[in-house]
């Protein structure tokens, strides 16, 4: 404790702000950054400490980790901010410099909204952004949906298994991932954000963690690092929170996603992937994806460009075919009335998928 209050006087108190797309590794990252700062006698306040749900919240069942309550986590919308329990509860937060004065590690995954987006990033004074190839993440918000915390908690359905959520998230979900990538990239200059990997923190954890502790400012002894990396190690993890840490792997989309997956993500999100190092293809390669000290903001807008090209046209191709599977259901079991409306309907479906290929 003595080493600890000698550390806290000299350095100086760092808020962090935290940024990823959901199921990018951020509970990783929380534990990382949440080990770091304690160990480097950081100031450690939590604004929901102070909120009235609190004592309610830290003694509900099924919560997917332990520490989940004492994670300030903000979402981000056209609206504003709000203050957030996933799936269970939002409130308004109006007044953001008091949020801020009261937490000293915010969290988000919401999607770029201006000007609410850039101005939360100002508050803080770091701000580290994970980044995820989008089929592993993909697999890991499937997988998580059937996990005890939203089976409790959650009232949407998304699928009866893991290959209908996955299905039911094509073309949404690689286009969420380069828009929500592409402008975080373009800001990261002017509002100083970090950008880490998971694949360098899953294949070069002690590099990678010693480049966001000089972002941060933070010096640990080595002895101390060491023992923060063995205790955020995925397989310690996994072992302490088996309802929310799966495998830890990088690359398992080649097995689990079908071809058509493969290649609507690969049209959808291949520009942002190739520019970001990660393979198009599916040969096994030993290249980590990074993301480049220098990037031409045309070839981010490119791949954005890429990106909302493409997902009208999957989009019609995938309800006309849906449309196609009920009309022949309804066809079996003699509704015909309705059948022939369900024609009319493709045959507008197609009408507007062959002019928006012209």
């Amino acid at each position: 404790p003595l080493a600890i209050a000698s550390i806290r006087r000299e350095v100086p108190v760092v808020k962090l702000l935290q940024l990823g797309l959901h199921k990018s590794g951020n509970f990783w990252l929380y534990n990382i950054l949440n080990r770091a700062m304690k160990a480097a006698g950081q100031e450690w306040l939590r604004f929901g400490h102070l909120h009235p749900i609190y004592p309610l919240y830290r003694n509900w069942k099924d919560l997917s980790f332990p520490e989940q309550p004492d994670i300030d986590l903000v979402d981000v919308t056209e609206r504003g901010y709000f203050y957030c329990i996933p799936a269970v509860f939002w409130e308004r937060i109006d007044d953001l410099d008091d949020f801020v004065a009261k937490t000293s590690h915010g969290c988000t995954h919401s999607n770029w909204w201006d000007p609410w987006t850039p101005q939360l990033i100002r508050k803080f004074d770091k701000s580290i952004y994970i980044l995820r190839d989008p089929r592993d993440a993909l697999i890991s918000f499937a997988h998580f949906q059937f996990m005890p915390y939203l089976q409790r908690y959650s009232p949407t359905l998304l699928g009866r298994d893991q290959a209908e959520v996955l299905a039911g998230q094509m073309p949404r979900w690689p286009v969420e991932w380069v828009e929500h990538v592409a402008h975080h990239l373009l800001a990261r200059e002017a509002l100083g954000i970090y950008f880490v990997t998971y694949e360098h923190l899953r294949h070069d954890f002690e590099r990678e963690f010693d480049r966001m502790l000089e972002y941060l400012e933070l010096d640990l002894p080595r002895a101390v690092r060491q023992e923060i990396a063995e205790a955020v190690h995925y397989k310690t993890m996994k072992k302490e929170n088996p309802g929310h840490v799966r495998k830890g792997e990088t690359g398992g989309w080649r097995e689990v996603l079908t071809e058509d997956q493969k290649r609507v993500t690969r049209r959808i999100a291949g520009p942002m992937l190739d520019l970001l190092g990660y393979p198009l293809g599916e040969e096994a390669t030993d290249r980590l994806p990074r993301v480049p000290d220098s990037i031409d903001p045309g070839r981010i807008h490119q791949a954005l460009e890429a990106a909302h090209a493409i997902p009208l046209d999957a989009f019609l191709e995938d309800v006309v075919g849906r449309l196609e599977a009920i009309r022949h259901r309804l066809v079996e079991v003699g509704q015909a009335p309705t059948a022939a409306h369900l024609e009319r309907m493709i045959d507008i479906g197609r009408g507007v998928l062959s002019a928006s290929r012209t």
